[in-house]
C-alpha cells in the first residue's frame, strides 16, 4: 500500500532530525521576534463604545409631558446626525432617557458625543430640566481610571487629605488631564444645632481576602477614598496610561508617606 502525502511528509522530517530541529528553532525565534518587536500589544486597548446616552431628569409628573417636552425634541435633533444608526428612548414621570446607537464603522464616539451635546444644548428645553451625557468609554461617566486608597491606621478625613496630596502628585504626569478625589464630606446647615456641620454624603468600601495561618482566608473591610483620573488625550492606550499612573502613584506614596493602596 502506498504511503499518503501526510505519511511522506512526516517521514521526511523524522528521517532528517537535525533539519527538523533547525526549522523548529527558526520558527520559535521568528515568533519571539515578531511578538516582542512588531506586534502591537495592549492589555486594555482603547475601545470605542458605540453608544451615547442622554439622561434628563424632569419632574413633570406625567410621562406624556416628559416625552413631549424633552424626549421628542432630543430625538428629532439627534436623528439628523449621519453617524447615528438607531435611537431608543423612554420617558417616565421624572426622567427622559435617549440611547443612541452609532455606526461603528464610520463614527468616533467622542466626536459624536460633542456633536450631540452641542445640539441638545441648543434646544429650548424647560429650565427645570437637567441634561446629563456621560462621556463614552469612561468607567464612571467621568474618569478613565479609579484608584481606591485605604489604610489600617488613618481615619477617613485624614485619608482624604492624603488623597488630595496624591492626586496633586498624579496630575504632574504628562498623560493626565486631571486627578480629583471624589468628595465624601460636604458642609451643610443643621437647623437643630443652628450651625454649619460636616457630614459624609457618600460611602466607598473595599473588601480584602487574605490567607491567615490556621484559617484559609480572612476577609477585611476598609473605608476607602477614590481618586478619579482622566487621560489628557483619548488616543493614549489604556495599558500605557495605567502603567504610567501606577509609577506616578508609587512616587507619590513614597514622597507623601501615604498608607496602603
Amino acid at each position: 500500500m502506498k504511503d499518503n502525502i501526510i505519511t511522506k511528509v512526516s517521514l521526511f522530517f523524522v528521517n532528517r532530525s537535525r533539519f527538523t530541529i533547525l526549522i523548529t528553532l527558526s520558527l520559535l525565534a521568528m515568533g519571539f521576534y515578531t511578538y516582542t518587536n512588531t506586534l502591537k500589544k495592549e492589555g486594555f486597548p482603547v475601545i470605542n463604545i458605540p453608544y451615547i446616552v442622554v439622561v434628563t431628569p424632569y419632574l413633570s409628573g406625567d410621562p406624556a409631558k416628559t416625552e413631549a417636552d424633552i424626549t421628542i425634541p432630543i430625538y428629532d435633533t439627534v436623528l439628523e446626525l449621519e453617524e447615528v444608526e438607531e435611537i431608543n428612548s423612554s420617558s417616565s414621570a421624572n426622567v427622559s432617557t435617549v440611547v443612541i446607537t452609532l455606526d461603528q464603522d464610520n463614527s468616533d464616539p467622542y466626536k459624536v458625543e460633542e456633536l450631540v451635546a452641542e445640539r441638545v444644548e441648543s434646544l429650548n428645553l424647560p429650565n427645570e430640566s437637567q441634561i446629563s451625557i456621560p462621556e463614552p468609554g469612561l468607567v464612571d461617566g467621568e474618569n478613565d481610571i479609579l484608584i481606591s486608597i485605604y489604610s489600617d491606621e488613618l481615619g477617613l478625613e485624614e485619608l482624604q487629605e492624603r488623597g488630595e496630596l496624591l492626586a496633586t502628585e498624579i496630575e504632574r504626569n504628562d498623560m493626565v488631564q486631571h486627578a480629583n478625589v471624589k468628595e465624601q464630606f460636604v458642609e451643610t446647615y443643621d437647623f437643630g444645632q443652628n450651625r454649619e456641620v460636616v457630614v459624609q454624603n457618600s460611602f466607598s468600601r473595599l473588601i480584602t481576602v487574605e490567607g491567615n495561618g490556621s484559617r484559609a482566608f480572612e476577609k477585611r473591610a476598609f473605608d476607602t477614598i477614590v481618586i478619579g483620573i482622566m487621560k489628557k488625550n483619548q488616543d493614549i492606550g489604556t495599558l500605557d496610561f495605567s502603567e504610567s499612573v501606577r509609577r506616578q502613584r508609587g512616587e507619590g506614596t513614597r514622597k507623601r508617606g501615604a498608607q496602603r493602596y
